[in-house]
């Protein structure tokens, strides 16, 4: 078993030794998310060839949505390292959509009529899987991995209501009523500056672009919100990982215990952050007994939001070794 966070250099190389390619999923967001990223790579550079990155769409220095800019100087980093890299700019995940719904029905958020091409996880893991079974073919690409439609989010609250069978509606915010909503409980500024910036993003069309990535490596189309939607929702529904996730066709493990190790660290340091700052919060139940609902409803969502994140990283590394049947660490 090898444990190591991305801050542990010696850890790290001793993690990855003997493995080639690594599929670097990006860290949950922090304070100190880029200056683990870094470090990581440094680490990686010392015996890696080869590392395929999770990244942003539109990732640039002067990003809208400010974890983008997080992104882009990963990528920066990357690119110096010596090893050769693959980028996948993913478009914000469809998979959540469900969970922007607040308890009223309503989404609230300050995209205004602009569209995003939402992608779904296993969208993005059939990629990864594709380009780690042949590394060379993707190297020095940066591949936009979206869906076949752009949506308002006023269209997703329609099809919401379809496939959820209740009515949901959206209502735009303006900036400062973002802000005013999730500044109501004590955090630092980055991450009101996180939660809010990524809908202002959607509103001028920069998360719009329509890429053929997906199709290309996987040879099948990308899914609908509607299709997943369709494919059932819920911790029971085939679109979340099951315990199954991790096992072959034959019932054989394709997780080494390494590899489930370093995919299963949600509380890690780097990934347990948002979590555990939630929960001093007031509002914030400090049991699980049943009493979820105490939380406030920007809490709940950035809880969920945070649980979302965990199981996207399951379900990239479900989905990646068992199409490759074979041992490809993914760190977090």
């Amino acid at each position: 078993m090898a444990v190591a966070a991305f801050g542990d250099r010696i850890g790290v190389e001793h993690a990855l030794a003997g493995i080639e390619p690594v599929l670097m999923v990006s860290a949950a967001e922090s304070a100190t998310r880029l200056a683990d990223h870094k470090a990581f790579i440094d680490s990686a550079a010392a015996g890696m060839r080869h590392v395929v990155y999770t990244s942003f769409v539109a990732a640039a220095p002067d990003a809208v949505f400010t974890p983008a800019r997080d992104h882009f100087a990963t990528e920066e980093h990357l690119r110096a390292s010596g090893m050769a890299w693959t980028f996948l700019r993913d478009n914000f995940y469809l998979d959540f959509m469900p969970m922007m719904v607040g308890d009223d029905g309503v989404i609230r958020r300050p995209a205004g009529t602009g569209r995003a091409a939402l992608v779904s996880r296993r969208d993005e893991a059939a990629v990864a899987a594709g380009i780690l079974a042949d590394p060379g073919a993707h190297a020095e690409q940066t591949h936009e991995l979206t869906g076949p439609e752009a949506l308002t989010m006023a269209e997703t609250a329609g099809i919401l209501s379809s496939g959820l069978g209740r009515n949901i509606s959206f209502r735009n915010e303006t900036i400062a009523d973002a802000y005013e909503s999730r500044t109501a409980w004590d955090a630092p500024q980055w991450p009101y500056d996180a939660w809010v910036s990524s809908y202002p993003s959607i509103a001028p069309g920069a998360m719009a672009y329509l890429s053929p990535s997906v199709g290309d490596i996987t040879e099948r189309a990308p899914r609908t919100l509607a299709e997943f939607l369709a494919a059932g929702v819920g911790s029971s529904g085939p679109n979340q990982p099951s315990a199954e996730a991790g096992r072959n066709a034959n019932g054989g493990e394709v997780f080494s215990t390494r590899q489930r190790q370093l995919t299963g660290q949600c509380q890690s340091a780097s990934a347990g952050t948002l979590s555990q700052q939630w929960s001093t919060f007031p509002g914030r139940s400090r049991s699980c007994g049943g009493k979820h609902e105490t939380l406030p409803h920007q809490v709940r969502e950035r809880s969920r939001e945070s649980s979302h994140c965990c199981e996207s990283v399951r379900e990239k590394a479900a989905i990646a070794a068992r199409a490759l049947g074979k041992k490809t660490p993914l760190l977090r």
